[in-house]
This record gives structure tokens, sequence and C-alpha cells, in this order.
């Protein structure tokens, strides 16, 4: 069910950096808050599409997105995570390096 504007409630950092954000919802029959909806703003849609949390502030009521900021928070996203075995390896090889170095 499509709405134009939808009730966000933004969670910011000292700078007004956006560092979460809960949105209305459509739950099949109605549209829904689960939050209290006291300091929510109506965003539409291509506006909370465009939110990247971490580099996206708000401000006198619009919302900006530092680019440099984005990218640097899609490429941490993307990178990918060392597995549990790569973890233990690492634990190990430390390990080792101290016992050679007698610490």
């Amino acid at each position: 069910m499509d709405k134009e504007k939808l009730k966000v409630l933004l969670t910011l950092d000292a700078d007004g950096v956006v560092i979460g954000y809960q949105k209305e919802f459509w739950n099949g029959q109605k549209w829904q808050v689960g939050f209290d909806d006291t300091d929510a703003i109506e965003l539409s849609q291509s506006e909370i599409d465009s939110i990247v949390v971490g580099a996206t502030t708000y401000a006198n009521g619009k919302l900006a997105t530092d680019e440099a900021k984005a990218a640097e928070v899609v490429a941490a996203a993307e990178r990918p995570a060392p597995s549990a075995d790569q973890q233990i390896l690492a634990t190990v090889m430390l390990r080792v390096a101290k016992l050679e170095a007698g610490a």
C-alpha cells in the first residue's frame, strides 16, 4: 500500500548524523507506527531510501549526505569479514609471535 509520506523517527549523534531510524509500516491491513511518534518527522520513501546511516545528516528539516563518507560506509559494509577459522589462526599466530619475542 503506497503512502506519500511516512512517519520516521531518526536517531542522531551529537553532530546530527543519522545513526539509526525507524519508520511507519504497512501491516497488511493498515499503517502502523511501532514507536513513540512524538518526535517523528514525515519523509517520502525516496527520502528514506537516500539515508546512509553514518553519512547522512538531518538539520533544519533537510537531509544531506556526505558522499565521501557514504562511500567509506559502503566500502566498510562490503568488506568481507574474516571467518572463524581465520580469526583463530590470527590469534594463534599472534601468540606464537609473542612467545618467539620472549613476551
